[in-house]
């Protein structure tokens, strides 16, 4: 994929691209996207908006088959660095992810970059879409980013996302 050209590939021709890869390769893929949003600096939403949203929402193989958690991991690792973008990120990739079992470097990551704070909203719907039920591994960690967003947006808790991820971190605090 070329985020650089203009053309390189048609969505039909890239999303086959896609289609052909293995987990392995389109995991490869997001990470290779986060690492251009990350090294893009202030210009990560602008290269969000601009070039990769075009580009990947519209070719990215909607098939729940051609998906795994390594893959989901890697999206939303990505959007992490999509800038001023990353509500709009979460809300154009958010039926492409799933549950991620190992996602406590997700919350960290999110923290570090005070998506919580300047996102609240998008930041619930992206960690309700990855963390799993038995998440007892990060309970006081998603506690911690929990009251992060309500602090951020106390409505926020009042939200379906909101009282779902409480009830994980009180399942598995127990």
């Amino acid at each position: 994929m070329a985020i650089d050209a203009d053309e390189a590939l048609t969505i039909t021709e890239l999303g086959n691209c896609l289609r052909d890869l293995d987990h392995a390769g389109r995991a490869s893929v997001w990470f290779w996207v986060g690492q251009k949003l990350e090294g893009s600096g202030e210009r990560a939403g602008t290269l969000w908006r601009d070039r990769i949203e075009p580009i990947m929402v519209r070719a990215w193989p909607k098939e729940p088959i051609l998906g795994n958690e390594d893959v989901w991991s890697r999206i939303a690792h990505a959007l992490v660095n999509a800038g001023d973008a990353f509500p709009d990120a979460v809300e154009a990739t958010k039926s492409a992810i799933g549950k991620v079992q190992h996602s406590y470097g997700l919350v960290e990551a999110l923290r570090k970059q005070e998506i919580p704070r300047r996102y609240p909203e998008a930041a619930l719907k992206l960690i309700e879409r990855v963390i799993p039920e038995d998440a007892s591994w990060q309970a006081g960690k998603l506690g911690e980013f929990l009251e992060i967003i309500k602090s951020a947006k106390p409505t926020l808790e009042g939200s379906v996302e909101y009282k779902h991820l409480r009830e994980i971190v009180q399942k598995n605090l127990l």
